[in-house]
């Protein structure tokens, strides 16, 4: 099924005043962004609005979790400077992102000038909840919401959702009706329409992969994807869960996710009952600490994991096993690590289930990595154009497929809307 929203390409941005909500939630080092992909990834969208002759450009984000308070040390004045390097043009820095400074401001822009907003989480209005300077829990008024969102429509004719990130959320910023216009950007719409290809008729069989640390948020995604998925590979945290509860096998000193065990049991008799083969580690790598000079060995999984140890990484049958089953697959899911692929000891599953991975793409089959640490094991192995799709978002990435709406997708206008 297309994307039936509306999207900034059917927009009619020309002469019309842009605002986009983006995720500039990115680390500051020495005063400078320490990674800036995720600015890089919303230049598309923002070129677009100023190539279709947006009068201007008005970016806004959050950072951090400051509580609804202003705290220098999460301010977006560094993040201007790093989307000018990567924009190729001025980006002016606005010290809040309402009011009658802010306003008065862009009343005074040239045409194609781009902004970026400070902060919107310094309002308790963007999250509804925070802190007042004692450090006291307030929640902000229905009406204080409402006049943040009108305030951030005084900015803007037309508003742009370009982050999927964003859009699990129900911040005022992300839910913001008051824009008649209100499209997605050319990120969003792309993550959406990539996703969308693992839930309507993927090239089967399809694959899924589960792996990371905590198994008890997956869980209504695993559930929800077993009804579309040939296959499940269950790895890393989840599967030493997985191994206890349902084998009552010994995981030493491991993380025992209780939370997640409780569904375990649902899990397998859904995936039997869709006839889902569920694949298990066989044998895992153990170690006494998390150490490159740790001590290690591989054990079966039958035997446990001995008292004082923890097990890092799937030993060489479950890397041969999850191989034969990636081989014949036409679509791979893959979302959390088999291991620590940070320490070499222990990134050997990691590493293997990537080769396959993008021997699986190779081949033709449809490969999308979800989730922050897997998308970084592809990145620290220089892998990037081995995969067809990756996102970082997992959270919102899990929720989309596991059925859920997003409130940042729902709220955008439908794709008959041209404002007119």
């Amino acid at each position: 099924m297309p994307f039936d929203r509306l999207t900034i390409e059917e927009a009619d941005v020309a002469c019309k005043r842009v605002l986009i909500r983006v995720d500039f939630d990115v680390s500051i080092e020495c005063g400078q962004v320490a990674n800036t992909e995720k600015i890089v990834a919303s230049v598309p969208t923002i070129q677009f609005a100023l190539e279709a002759g947006a009068k201007y450009v008005v970016v806004a984000s959050h950072m951090g979790s400051p509580n609804g308070q202003k705290n220098c040390a999460l301010s977006l004045r560094p993040v201007a400077a790093a989307l000018q390097k990567e924009l190729g043009k001025e980006v002016t820095f606005l010290p809040d992102c309402v009011g009658v400074e802010v306003e008065a401001a862009l009343c005074k822009a040239t045409k194609g000038q781009v902004f970026l907003l400070e902060n919107l989480r310094f309002h308790i209005e963007e999250e509804g909840c925070g802190c007042d300077k004692c450090g006291h829990q307030i929640s902000a008024k229905p009406e204080e919401v409402n006049c943040f969102k009108s305030q951030l429509k005084k900015l803007a004719d037309i508003y742009v959702n370009d982050a999927l990130s964003v859009s699990a959320s129900p911040a005022a910023s992300v839910t913001n009706t008051c824009f008649q216009i209100r499209a997605a950007g050319c990120s969003l719409q792309k993550d959406i329409e990539m996703l969308s290809k693992m839930t309507e008729c993927p090239e089967k069989p399809m694959v899924l992969i589960v792996g990371g640390k905590l198994l008890a948020e997956k869980v209504p995604f695993i559930l929800k994807m077993i009804e579309v998925v040939d296959e499940l590979i269950v790895t890393g945290g989840p599967a030493l869960t997985f191994l206890k509860a349902s084998c009552g096998i010994d995981i030493g000193c491991s993380e025992f996710d209780e939370n997640g065990a409780a569904s375990v049991q649902c899990i397998l008799d859904k995936a039997a009952s869709s006839q889902v083969p569920v694949t298990l580690p066989d044998d895992l790598v153990v170690a006494n600490q998390m150490s490159d000079s740790a001590d290690i060995c591989e054990m079966k999984v039958q035997d446990g994991v001995p008292d004082g140890f923890m097990a890092l990484d799937v030993g060489v049958r479950s890397r041969k096993a999850a191989k034969c089953v990636l081989e014949r697959a036409g679509t791979i899911l893959w979302t959390g690590v088999p291991g620590m692929f940070e320490m070499d000891k222990f990134s050997c599953g990691s590493r293997c289930m990537m080769k396959s991975v993008a021997e699986a793409t190779k081949r033709g089959a449809f490969t999308a990595v979800i989730g922050h640490a897997t998308t970084a094991l592809v990145k620290s192995m220089n892998m990037q154009e081995d995969v067809s799709f990756m996102s970082m978002d997992g959270g919102a990435a899990m929720s989309f497929l596991g059925g859920k709406q997003l409130p940042g997708v729902e709220a955008l206008s439908p794709k008959n809307n041209n404002g007119c």
